[in-house]
């Protein structure tokens, strides 16, 4: 009994065996845990229940009872390790779902998964449209030679086929790990991962419906890890990043689509604006300035970014109906008749049945046919009052009496900004919303301070 109570490893004394004896309080026997060395310089996690059998005056006998825990012991480590695995996977799944930063929750997931593996580097790889597999993404583990110089990749994109050749498989496995030094591997397999100085590697392929959409490489992880992470924790992960995958190729598919369809339009738009220029040169540049300004105004009044462009485009395009108007009518140098006054006002009906059939993604038809229109009820062409005018078409009406007073016409001298502002807030709340009249006003005010 002594030597397995004084070996090494041994966490229990020989009070905790024979109490009585050694003076202690004697009390129900209870079982405890101890770990006693196993004579091969290892240990054995034993559960022990010592109680007295006998007692006399000079003698006292004890009974020990020892059972090997150690199988236990294992499965509540495992279990333990895998719960703490099973946290730290859900919070980058979760993030994926959460987070609209893709390449900030990428990167933090791929540096949990190195913390998890205890791997030197993690690397992403995706399935490109030509079926390439191109690395996403390489993080190196914090613990890994640290470099305050930046880091060549080790993998590039033109070297795929190691991984297809180990992906080249009927039926994935989960968790795929790859072993340099252990034998079956070919040479040129072997040699791929050594110029990398790599030995070991866990591949996650990530599938979704079927398909591989990459697959996620841990370089040199701790081996128990694998066997720890628990395969339908791995299978969940799995899907989640390939789902992530997919919905960010579908987000920058259709960022490319809208930049393309806002292009065409833009250009349209462009086109638009210069014809209805070349038509009334006495204006010419009206349309640029009331653009730049609308927009300016919507942004300094914190709108989306959809009324912003929705302004600046209406801008570029708001006396488009003026092509319908006679030249002789538009160059006129003095006064017009109220025949040919009544004509002029027809120009936002004229612009938004030009603008109606080609279906921009922004409202610039019914923005043109009401940037005329008065809080007041008193502008044209329906006499709309107050919030029954869209609020793109109350922004560019100020923008566009603005530029107009401040411009040359053929029948007047242009106004100076100071008395332009003056006549705003003069007509602030009845000609024009007053919020939008005063937040302009503030605006230019500011541009004209030295």
């Amino acid at each position: 009994m002594l030597p397995l109570l004084s070996g090494a490893g041994t966490t229990f004394s020989e009070e905790d065996i024979f109490p009585g004896a050694m003076g202690g309080e004697e009390s129900a026997p209870r079982p405890r845990e101890a770990s006693v060395p196993d004579g091969d310089g290892g240990i054995v996690h034993v559960s022990f229940l010592s109680f007295q059998l006998s007692s006399e005056e000079e003698r006292a006998d004890y009974c020990a009872l020892f059972e090997d825990i150690g199988e236990r012991k294992a499965l509540q480590n495992l279990l333990a390790r895998r719960t703490v695995l099973q946290t730290r996977m859900a919070a980058i799944s979760s993030g994926f779902v959460v987070s609209g930063d893709f390449r900030g929750t990428l990167e933090r997931a791929l540096l949990d998964m190195l913390s998890i593996s205890k791997a030197r580097l993690a690397v992403l790889f995706v399935m490109s449209y030509t079926g390439a597999l191109v690395p996403e993404l390489e993080v190196l583990s914090p613990d890994a030679s640290p470099s305050s110089s930046p880091r060549a990749p080790i993998f590039s994109e033109g070297e795929d086929f190691f991984w297809k050749s180990l992906l080249k498989k009927d039926r994935l496995p989960t968790l795929l790990v790859v072993d340099s030094t252990v034998e079956g591997m070919s040479y040129g397999g072997r040699e791929f991962l050594r110029r990398r100085n790599i030995s070991s590697v866990a591949i996650l392929p990530l599938l979704l419906k079927g398909s591989l959409q990459g697959f996620l490489a841990l370089a040199d992880p701790d081996m128990h890890w694998a066997y720890d992470a628990d395969e339908p924790v791995l299978s969940v992960l799995s899907s989640l990043l390939a789902i992530a995958l997919e919905r960010r190729n579908e987000e920058e598919s259709l960022r490319m689509s809208h930049k393309l369809i806002h292009d065409r339009f833009s250009g349209a738009v462009s086109a638009l604006c210069q014809v209805s220029e070349l038509r009334d040169m006495s204006t010419a540049g009206h349309q640029k300035n009331v653009s730049a300004l609308a927009e300016s105004l919507a942004g300094e009044m914190g709108l989306s970014d959809e009324i912003r462009m929705a302004v600046r485009y209406a801008g570029l395009v708001h006396d488009l109906g003026k092509l319908y108007i006679p030249a002789e009518i538009l160059g006129k140098p003095h006064s017009l008749s109220d025949a040919e006054y009544m004509l002029v006002k027809k120009h936002p009906e004229y612009g938004h049945d030009i603008l109606s059939p080609l279906g921009f993604p922004w409202p610039l038809a019914d923005i043109v046919l009401q940037h005329h229109e008065r809080m007041n009820g008193t502008g044209y062409p329906f006499g709309l009052t107050g919030e029954s005018i869209c609020l793109e078409a109350r922004i560019l009406s100020v923008a566009d009496a603005f530029d107009a007073m401040t411009s040359d016409r053929p029948y007047r001298k242009r106004k100076s900004a100071a008395e332009a502002l003056g006549e705003l807030a003069e007509l602030a709340g009845s000609f024009y919303d007053r919020d939008i009249a005063m937040t302009f006003i503030g605006m230019i005010e500011k541009r004209e301070r030295p």
